[in-house]
């Protein structure tokens, strides 16, 4: 349940975070407020801040951005799938939530986030035969909520999902006091998020190409996810060239020697398969990426976010959002 962020890979800065300017100060602001000025808050009434609601398409990096919040905040990072806790037996996912808001505030400052939060945010379904235990789950989640918020524990409550429309926001709206719409990356953040998957692989690109290659991933409409899968696949791609390549020759790239597949009829130019190689294991490699290689590849790209998923998105922050201007 609790993520050791020390030794997360995926985990990036606070700064390598691209995009998301205004979510990421609204954060920023959040976290000072919740975890500085407590003084300033005791006496409101109805104080209720402790719950996040990120809302957006699937691949934006709601989870991604949770991560880096809690590593720029020294925040205790509690990390649940709302599917783990429904498929529990009647009467133990209650005790589950009993014991994990325990947990979590003997190690606060912490951050309790439920990933897919729709799932367990849900309006009970009153002809289902589960509404009883959602029900039961959903008042024992509440009471837990309610006694972070009396007792001004520093228990950061985070919600993220692509389905924001299927939560009951008459019964959960209000402990989810700020409501952040993660949207699909700007041209500023798009070519970021090219320029970062590409300095994972070799490649001969300028600042000019990525500057037009992010300008198609926005035109495209690809999310940081999508992103990152389509670099993945262009690798697979490039690494099954050298499994059937039939010779190899020696290429000179930002002072290495690379081993990569080539003609039999291209000048030094060695004959046989990769595993009769002579060279360091080290050295093989794929051709670099070239920016017209890319390119072509990423116009055939395809989104996994449609046109109507954005729109329900906006819809719903139009009536609930924050406001973040």
């Amino acid at each position: 349940m609790k993520i050791n962020l020390e030794e997360d890979a995926g985990v990036l800065g606070w700064d390598e975070v691209f995009g998301l300017a205004s979510v990421k100060i609204a954060l920023e602001e959040f976290a000072t407020f919740f975890l500085n000025f407590p003084h300033l808050t005791r006496k409101l009434r109805h104080y209720s801040t402790t719950g996040i609601l990120l809302f957006g398409p699937q691949g934006t990096g709601k989870t991604l951005l949770i991560k880096s919040f809690a590593v720029r905040f020294n925040l205790a990072l509690y990390d649940i799938r709302a599917s783990a806790i429904m498929s529990k037996y009647v009467g133990e996912s209650e005790k589950f939530i009993k014991a994990l808001f325990a947990e979590v505030r003997a190690n606060s400052p912490a951050i309790l986030m439920f990933d897919e939060c729709d799932g367990l945010l849900c309006n009970p379904n009153a002809d289902s035969t589960q509404s009883h235990h959602y029900r039961l789950l959903q008042n024992e989640l509440k009471n837990q909520w309610s006694d972070l918020v009396y007792s001004r524990e520093e228990v950061i409550v985070v919600g993220a999902t692509n389905k924001p429309h299927d939560i009951d926001m008459d019964g959960f709206g209000r402990r989810l006091s700020l409501k952040l719409h993660v949207e699909l990356p700007n041209e500023h953040a798009s070519r970021s998020i090219i320029k970062a998957a590409m300095a994972r692989v070799v490649h001969t690109i300028d600042e000019a190409g990525f500057e037009a290659l992010g300008n198609l991933c926005y035109d495209r409409g690809l999310s940081g996810y999508d992103v990152d899968c389509f670099v993945e696949a262009q690798l697979r791609k490039a690494i099954r060239k050298i499994t059937l390549a039939k010779a190899f020759r020696k290429l000179e790239h930002e002072d290495n020697t690379l081993v990569v597949p080539c003609e039999m009829t291209d000048s030094g130019a060695h004959e046989g398969p990769w595993t009769q190689l002579a060279a360091d294991p080290e050295q093989i490699s794929y051709l670099p990426f070239s920016f017209e290689e890319i390119k072509e590849a990423l116009q055939q790209a395809r989104p996994t976010v449609d046109a109507a998923m954005i729109q329900k998105h906006i819809e719903f922050a139009s009536q609930f959002g924050t406001n973040l201007d």
